[in-house]
């Protein structure tokens, strides 16, 4: 089994020293102390039995930590096990208070009897965000020494124990995950468990689940050591709500970009794959991929107000996911645009749903769902290089924003090969400002854009065949056939017949079209024939299928 390790988290001061260091109280009371009986990092917690309002507990650190930033987030783990006594969170049941000290410090409200849960729980803050209350004093940010939590209540405490309880503290602007080897993979279980195992807060396994907390990132930042070889299916990882009382409402509690799936490559190697490869070529799809997905409801049961994003930028080594599904990726979803790498990078039968606009750049994107797409553009980011077939866009609908499904930023001429799109407010949105010409080939069914400024033309594929055969029925192979818009003498195609005498192509140009071709063959040592030529029309529904007799050349050949 592989060992996973997780970087960028950086413990506060002593919180985590198992002694009573640093530790005390807020608001008097009897004083709390080591407990070695309830913890959840190390061998005890600093615990208390607080049954007045405005009382709690507090660590103080020796040196200041600039958390002025709004990268730096601090994770504090709580057991609160008076819930039942607890004020609502709108009334500041639990708060958290941040500050440079005892007398200068910020509040926010991360808990209430109508949010907390039993046990310990693991409290994510941006120390920047707006407090809940007016600030106490005049905390700095740049040098925080003072964490702790005060408890309001509005019922009372029972029983004789510790009733609050606070263990280790961290801070950190981005944990990151290395760990195994090209034979030995981690997977989503080894996370878990170097989690558990420290208490780190950001992947817990329960009932089979994996609840994320702020940014998981694949691998090591850039300029840093350590490689990441990931290989797991099935799993289901959930972003779950961090979120707290502003003092009007219940908002997040992240910085914007902070709820985050990052797969990254620093000075070693990632290697990221997930669910099985079904096929080959454009064919390719797969089965029994994970969900990826931020909760839907946030700490009182209304809208999650965090936004999550997934990000996959820069030079990465691999990237493989079938049949995988990134659900709910509201802030921004962004691939690699690496010349090198991002072109190895694969999403097969992989499903795109209720997510911000897929920044497409340049992986392999075959046999992939992008739906439920709300906002003002499109579910799919058509960039320079993009490498689509063989993928559907459904749903992408909105009674104001009139999304589309695939966004087109740039004039141009355009193939849509196997693109299918139902029930979208449009197929196309062309943002170029200019002419952009998409042909549409292999299945697909483009035929709705919108263009607010600039022109779009969307011009339907279909079959163009050109059949040889000799005088007795037969067919003639490697018969050079040749054919061009007679309107501007463009190249409709330009090859030879096969064993069954067909050369064939397909055109994505206006129809009806007028064409001239020509047949040939009169290569050395084979049977020789008269050149022949003609005219015809593609026609719009049915295109141009034209089969000739080619007679033998007895002048060319004179043993006939």
């Amino acid at each position: 089994m592989a060992t996973a390790t997780v970087s960028g988290m950086t413990n506060f001061g002593g919180s985590a020293s198992g002694t009573d260091a640093g530790w005390g109280d807020i608001g008097g009371g009897p004083g709390g102390g080591q407990n070695t009986d309830d913890f959840i990092e190390g061998t005890d917690s600093f615990g208390g039995r607080k049954t007045a309002s405005g009382r709690g507990l507090a660590y103080t650190a020796g040196a200041g930590v600039d958390m002025s930033t709004t990268s730096t987030h601090i994770y504090t783990w709580i057991n609160c096990k008076s819930i039942g006594a607890l004020d609502l969170i709108s009334n500041g049941g639990i708060i958290l208070r941040v500050g440079s000290s005892a007398t200068n410090y910020r509040s926010f409200y991360i808990g209430g009897s109508d949010t907390v849960k039993a046990g310990w729980q693991v409290y994510v803050i941006d120390p920047t965000k707006t407090g809940s209350a007016a600030d106490t004093g005049t905390p700095d940010m740049t040098s925080v020494t003072y964490i702790g939590v005060e408890l309001t209540l509005s019922g009372t405490v029972g029983g004789t124990s510790d009733n609050i309880l606070m263990d280790v503290i961290r801070y950190t602007t981005g944990p990151y995950v290395t760990g195994g080897t090209t034979g030995d993979r981690l997977l989503w279980s080894d996370i878990a468990a170097t989690d558990a195992s420290n208490a780190y807060g950001i992947i817990q396994e329960r009932s089979g689940v994996y609840f994320a907390a702020g940014q998981v990132a694949l691998g090591a930042p850039s300029a840093t050591a350590g490689d990441c070889y990931l290989d797991d299916a099935g799993q289901v990882v959930v972003w779950e709500p961090k979120e707290y009382h502003n003092g009007t409402a219940v908002v997040t509690a992240l910085a914007t970009d902070f709820n985050a799936l990052v797969i990254q490559e620093g000075t070693g190697t990632t290697d990221v794959e997930d669910g099985n490869l079904v096929g080959t070529g454009d064919a390719r799809s797969g089965t029994g991929g994970s969900v990826f997905q931020k909760a839907t409801e946030g700490i009182l049961g209304a809208a999650n107000t965090n936004d999550l994003r997934l990000s996959i930028e820069g030079a990465i080594t691999a990237v493989d996911c079938h049949g995988s599904t990134f659900k709910r990726f509201d802030r921004s979803v962004t691939m690699s645009n690496d010349a090198t790498d991002g072109p190895n990078h694969v999403f097969a039968g992989c499903v795109f749903t209720e997510s911000e606009q897929v920044v497409a750049n340049r992986p392999v994107y075959r046999n992939c769902v992008f739906s439920s797409y709300s906002g003002t553009d499109a579910a799919f980011l058509w960039n320079a290089n993009v490498d689509i077939k063989n993928s559907s866009f459904l749903a992408n609908t909105d009674g104001t924003n009139d999304p589309a499904g695939i966004e087109h930023p740039s004039t141009g001429t355009f193939t849509h090969d196997g693109l299918t799109f139902s029930g979208n407010d449009f197929d196309v949105y062309n943002s170029s400002g200019g002419l952009v010409t998409i042909n549409v080939t292999n299945g697909s069914n483009t035929s709705t854009d919108r263009t607010p400024t600039g022109t779009t033309t969307i011009n339907v594929s279909v079959p163009v065949s050109f059949t040889a055969i000799d005088s007795d029925g037969s067919a003639i192979q490697s018969v050079r056939v040749t054919a061009y818009l007679v309107a501007d003498n463009s190249e409709v195609v330009n090859t030879t017949t096969d064993a069954s005498g067909v050369a064939s192509t397909s055109f994505a140009g206006t129809t009806p079209a007028d064409v001239y071709y020509r047949f040939r063959k009169s290569s050395p040592g084979a049977t020789k024939y008269v050149n022949l030529s003609g005219l015809d029309t593609i026609a719009s529904s049915t295109g141009l299928s034209v089969k000739r007799t080619m007679r033998e050349d007895d002048t060319a050949d004179p043993s006939l």
